[in-house]
């Protein structure tokens, strides 16, 4: 059961599976310490008030039925959503409720999942830049297109995406609406069909096949919808290196052309080359978005200016990189870690603060039990410390009795000694997180592992005991004596 799921049974130290009667009784006892018109002085009303709140809310949820069973299974957020289970019903019909209530929630999550997965959007912005073209005075942006798609999944091997773009290339401007089918006819070969309306008005197909992990090919064939020209198109694609693919384009129709391609890719950097010149390209990804800029510089290919347009990026990212990115990056890290701290060391003062007022309340009892078990030789909790793992651990395994720290731990012996029972025994459950138990506190939030140690006196002998967090406790027990 989750740590949110038992906290109302920390607060009355009962086990998830107490009936009904345990649990009025235990709240009776309860009420007797933590009701505000137990005290007189208005600052001990006030921590009364707040305690008193814990166990009431603890009390109403857990005394209902119909509550309880929603509580167990969703916890506050359940309670809080207003879900319910429906009637009473006999165990089996109710476990049998419960269990298809799960269910269903489980595919309900699964389906959001799956929603989220198959229908996904993304977009592109493309800002081609040319430097020679601007240097003879016909602006500085050769062609801006923005595209935008839809991708939704039919089955397992079939997809379909829609999308559309705007394109001004050269002053003149136009857009398409496109649809595309695109099958997995097998593990290594698809067929695509596609239509497009608006300027360029077409259907075609399209059929890849992978050859091997190093090699794949691809053959389509379009038809204009304006004029009935045919065009047909074939690309070959080679691995040469784990970081390096070439590509060879090859385009017969009213405007025939051959592309030649290399481009290299690892985790950081990418360069592609083909021959049109000598480009800059810039590349900016939020999630499914991307923006591209391609700077032309030169149409001419120039050794020396070729150089010069890779060796002066990268020194200048290089640069920028040692000087400005990274130190920025580990002064923000810093500060997002000092934030951290300083909230995580708040919310600690915090709990350890109402932990106390707990303990304030609980004093007069836990002393009066102590007392009375004193003089029968009963259980009497000489030291008990609640927190990180491995100071626990080592306290637990050395032979010397003093311990200086508070950093990471938590003193709970108040709270222990007021748990013992009139029969002089105590009972922590097993399955119930310990912080949550009135006059605990969790000392290092997400740190570390928490355990209780405990030291106690029964009959004139001495015992220690280290138990989980969510592990049973009952003392005394022989197998704890020193």
């Amino acid at each position: 059961m989750e740590e949110q799921n038992t906290k109302l049974y920390a607060v009355l130290n009962l086990s998830p599976e107490a009936s009904d009667e345990e649990i009025r009784k235990t709240y009776r006892q309860c009420a007797q310490v933590y009701h505000p018109d137990k005290y007189q002085s208005s600052p001990m009303k006030l921590i009364a008030t707040d305690n008193f709140q814990r166990v009431s809310e603890a009390y109403e949820i857990l005394s209902d039925p119909n509550k309880r069973k929603v509580y167990d299974i969703y916890g506050m957020e359940g309670l809080i959503s207003g879900l319910e289970l429906g009637p009473v019903l006999n165990k089996a019909e109710e476990v049998k409720e419960i269990k298809a209530e799960l269910k269903r929630l489980k595919r309900w999550k699964e389906n959001e999942k799956m929603a989220a997965a198959y229908f996904q959007s993304s977009g592109t912005i493309l800002a081609n830049v040319s430097l020679p073209r601007c240097l003879h005075g016909d602006g500085l942006f050769s062609r801006m297109e923005m595209t935008s798609q839809i991708k939704s999944w039919l089955s397992k091997r079939s997809v379909v995406t829609i999308g559309g773009n705007l394109e001004v290339d050269r002053g003149k401007g136009g857009g398409a609406a496109s649809a595309v089918l695109n099958h997995q006819l097998s593990k290594v070969s698809s067929i695509e069909f596609m239509a497009s309306a608006g300027l360029r008005a077409l259907i075609g197909v399209r059929a890849s096949r992978q050859f091997s992990s190093q090699s794949s090919a691809a053959m389509g064939l379009s038809m204009s919808l304006k004029n009935g020209s045919l065009k047909l198109s074939s690309s070959c694609t080679r691995r040469l290196s784990k970081t390096t693919n070439g590509h060879i384009q090859l385009r017969l129709g009213s405007q025939s052309s051959v592309a030649l391609r290399l481009e290299k890719n690892d985790q950081r950097r990418s360069a592609t080359g083909q021959i049109e010149g000598i480009f800059w390209r810039f590349k900016l990804y939020r999630r499914s978005q991307k923006l591209i800029i391609p700077i032309l510089l030169t149409t001419h290919l120039n050794p020396v200016f070729a150089t010069g347009a890779l060796v002066v990026p990268a020194s200048f990212y290089f640069f920028l990189k040692k000087l400005f990115i990274n130190p920025y990056y580990r002064k923000r890290n810093k500060q997002k870690a000092l934030e951290k701290e300083e909230k995580i060391s708040a919310q600690i003062l915090e709990r350890r603060a109402a932990a106390e007022k707990a303990h304030k309340l609980q004093q007069n009892v836990a002393n009066r039990k102590r007392n009375r078990q004193l003089k029968m030789g009963g259980l009497v909790i000489i030291k008990a410390l609640y927190g990180n793992d491995t100071i626990l651990k080592n306290l637990y395994s050395s032979r010397e009795a003093s311990f200086e720290s508070t950093l990471g731990v938590i003193d709970v012996t108040t709270p222990l000694n007021f748990l013992v029972d009139d029969s002089g025994q105590l009972k922590l459950h097993e399955g119930v997180k310990k912080s949550g138990i009135m006059g605990f506190c969790d000392p290092c939030p997400g740190n570390c592992e928490l355990l209780l140690y405990v030291e106690y006196a029964y009959a004139s002998d001495q015992y220690k005991v280290l138990v989980g967090d969510y592990e049973e406790l009952l003392i005394p027990h022989d197998t704890h004596m020193i």
